[in-house]
Parts: structure tokens; sequence; C-alpha cells
């Protein structure tokens, strides 16, 4: 699935994998990670679309209440591809990171990202799902330890 310049991409991937929806998710995220932690290692950023975009994962990810790794450690099968997903997602999730800095929402200081403000409100039910799941990733990669753990634990090597 690696992405197309904007203009030749399907319309439904356009409308669904948009820097605003998306740089909202990541937003989440980085906000889920500084609930635990102050700042979320660059490197983290690229796992948040590929989880939340994985429908297996999307589902599930709400009803728990284990740690990143042993929540994986029980769904190998959701493992399979996940490299191949973090390369497909890497151009949606930096354009959802260049909408947030325009935005003068983050801030990558150090090579870890920061919140400098909040964004806006959602009232969308089904927005909303996606936003609070990001923020419980963020959570979870939080308490992982380092984004080596991270890695390891997915079994990704870039």
């Amino acid at each position: 699935m690696l992405m197309e310049v904007w203009e030749k991409r399907a319309p439904e991937i356009a409308y669904l994998y948009n820097p605003a929806f998306c740089g909202k998710i990541l937003h989440c995220a980085i906000k889920g990670y500084q609930n635990k932690k102050t700042a979320m290692p660059y490197p983290l950023i690229y796992f948040v679309l590929p989880l939340i975009f994985k429908p297996e994962i999307f589902d599930d990810i709400a009803y728990t209440r284990k740690s990143f790794s042993s929540w994986f450690q029980n769904k190998p099968d959701l493992l399979n591809d996940f490299a191949e997903r973090i390369i497909d997602f890497k151009q949606i999730t930096k354009e959802g990171l260049l909408f947030l800095a325009k935005l003068g929402l983050i801030k990558i200081i150090n090579g870890e990202l920061l919140i400098i403000e909040a964004s806006n409100k959602i009232s969308e039910v089904e927005l909303k799902k996606y936003f609070e799941k990001s923020e419980k990733i963020g959570n979870f990669l939080a308490l992982c330890g380092d984004a080596y753990n991270v890695f390891i634990t997915m079994g990704v090597n870039i």
C-alpha cells in the first residue's frame, strides 16, 4: 500500500488517510504517551497508524488491560506483516506530523515529539473511537520501555 502523490491517490485512500484525520490520531497517541512519560521518541510514532488501521487490533485494543508486550505475545499472527505495514504507513505518518507541526500543535525536540497545544474537541462519536484507541496505543508504547524494546517486541528490523 505504498502511498502515491496526493493527486494520484484513489479517493477512498485520500479520504481515509488524509493528513488532518491521521494527524489527529497521531496527536492523541502522543498525548497518551505524554500521560505516562514526558515525550514520545520519534521512531515510535510510526507504530500508531499501522496499529490503528488494522481492524483486528482496532477492535481489540480498547478492551485489553494487559501490557503492550503481553498483549502482542497472545496475538503473534498480528505481527506477520507488521514491518511492511510500518513502511506502508510511513508517508501517511509524515504527512500527519507535518500537518500538526504546521498548525503549531507539536514540536520535535531532540528526537522526541511533544504536544505544545491541545487540538479542538471532537464531537463525532465514530471518530472519537479512533482517537481514544490511539491514545491507548500511546499509553502502551510509553510503558514498553525504550523504542528499541518496542521494535523487538513487534519483530521489526528497520
